[in-house]
């Protein structure tokens, strides 16, 4: 009989695609989480502020030359070797 059946739900993802975790009903919501949750960074914003706009045809992108030259003025390889130590 699986109504006598106990289990607990880690992940479940709807045929909406609509994730949560630890139930079984995320409400609507894209993400729904039963109990606590941690994060060093949450952002939040409207989906109209995403930035799409790298997808356009118009949109100017750097040469790797000129992508190099700016993670390299801004420590970025510095910085991306000390996170991964």
């Amino acid at each position: 009989n699986y109504q006598d059946l106990s289990y607990n739900t880690a992940l479940y993802i709807d045929l909406s695609g609509n994730i949560s975790i630890g139930t079984t009903n995320p409400h609507e919501y894209k993400l729904a989480v039963a109990g606590n949750m941690i994060a060093e960074s949450v952002k939040v914003k409207l989906q109209s502020q995403w930035p799409d706009y790298v997808f356009h045809s118009s949109y100017k992108r750097l040469s790797l030359k000129s992508s190099k030259s700016s993670l390299q003025g801004n420590n970025i390889y510095r910085k991306c070797r000390q996170q991964r130590m």
